[in-house]
Order: structure tokens, then sequence, then C-alpha cells
């Protein structure tokens, strides 16, 4: 779907990009929309497929410490239960990576923390860090929620961009969200 100026109830919304997770056959777009309720009842309401989406003040070729991607509905709610299910499998590597591909950039990421996430805890959205204190606490958070062993020697820094994948489920057992973190590494990484 692409930006329609002649479609008033679009104002704005758009595919910025496209997120390919671990063994998920598919890539999922990436929506972006000026207004977030434009987005939610443009995209979610009216895809049987579903999108995530970036919040609106985020510019995806422009990664800050973190970037947060929400998803409340992709492959029609299939999205939770695989990553759910493969981060928790023996299979190592590919499982992983994360790759995001905009027309400007091609991204990879290694995953580095995976949690279930109450509603009411918000310090995985965090997006702006204005003193060097902030990020240690940021990147202290993501070490100590993380649920999975075999990430917990994973290097982290304060130096990192992180990219923060938010996903809903409203059957899920936990009654949360499932959060998974994952650093910007480099191509040969």
């Amino acid at each position: 779907m692409r930006y329609d100026p002649s479609n008033p109830r679009n104002r704005g919304s758009r595919i910025v990009g496209k997120i390919k997770i671990g063994s998920i056959e598919t890539e999922i777009p990436i929506a972006w929309s000026r207004d977030d309720s434009i987005f939610m009842e443009e995209f979610l309401k009216n895809t049987k497929n579903g999108w995530v989406f970036i919040d609106n003040q985020i510019n995806i070729n422009r990664l800050g410490m973190n970037t947060v991607i929400f998803d409340y509905n992709a492959l029609n709610g299939q999205l939770y239960d695989h990553l759910n299910n493969s981060l928790h499998t023996p299979e190592v590597n590919e499982s992983l990576n994360i790759r995001i591909t905009t027309p400007e950039e091609k991204m990879k990421f290694r995953i580095c923390s995976v949690y279930h996430k109450k509603f009411d805890d918000w310090k995985s959205y965090r997006q702006f860090f204005h003193e060097e204190k902030d990020r240690h606490e940021f990147v202290d958070h993501l070490r100590h929620k993380n649920e999975l062993k075999r990430l917990e020697n994973t290097e982290v820094s304060i130096y990192h961009n992180f990219l923060t994948i938010s996903v809903f489920q409203k059957t899920n057992e936990k009654g949360c969200n499932l959060i998974v973190q994952a650093r910007l590494i480099t191509e040969d990484e």
C-alpha cells in the first residue's frame, strides 16, 4: 500500500519498509502514519494479514538507540506464536536474525533479549536518551528482563542501536506482550 494523496482517509500513511524475522517465510510490511489513530483504523481493521507499524515520531532510516515496532495482528495473529515457539527451540543462528529493508537501507539485527512485558511496563518502549545514565538503565533493563538463557552472554552496550518489537496477542497465556529486542549488527556478524 502506497500513500495516495487522493484518498482523504490515508493522510500520509505509507509502507516504509519490510521486516523478515528469523525463519518466518514472509516479509511483513512496516507501516508508518502521521496519525496513529488513522493507522489503527486503516491498516489493522482492513487487512486480513495485519501489519507491523513504527511510531510516528521515528524515521526508520535514521535509527536512534531504540527503535520500536508494534505488532497487533501480523500474519493474522501468527507472529506471536511463531516467535514464542521458535525462540524457545534449540535452533540458534537463523532464528535470531532480523532483517529490515527500506528503499534506502538494508539492516541486520541479532536478537539479544526476549521477555514478556506487562501492559503497564513502558521501559522497553523508551526511544529518547538524554543522559548516559539513561542509556545504561535501558541496557541493564533489557539484560535483566531477558528470559532466554542462551542470550545471557550476548554483547550489548550503550553504544549499540536496538530494535524493539512488541508483539501483542489477545489470547496469549501470560496476558502480556512478547518483547523481542535486537541490536544492529554488521552484515558479516
